[in-house]
């Protein structure tokens, strides 16, 4: 699970990077209407993309600290009893 969230996260940098790399086409003084709206929709995307990754990332954040707690409250269990 880690490594997937691992890759998951390069691809995303990789994606942003290269959105960001495309960042003239903004700020240029041309009116290229297509482009810039081609960019401004991936831009959502990527923001949909970031928020959808962190929002996973927290939840298996949480399921791996409960998983953790539950084993070391079991172990000082079984010291206890010993």
């Amino acid at each position: 699970i880690l490594s997937k969230t691992e890759k998951e996260i390069d691809d995303l940098i990789a994606k942003i990077q290269k959105h960001q790399n495309g960042l003239e086409i903004m700020i240029d003084e041309k009116d290229e209407l297509d482009l810039e709206k081609q960019y401004r929709n991936k831009h959502r995307e990527l923001i949909l993309a970031t928020t959808i990754y962190f929002q996973d990332y927290r939840a298996l954040k949480t399921k791996l600290f409960d998983f953790i707690s539950t084993i070391l409250k079991k172990e000082k269990n079984k010291r206890l009893l010993n």
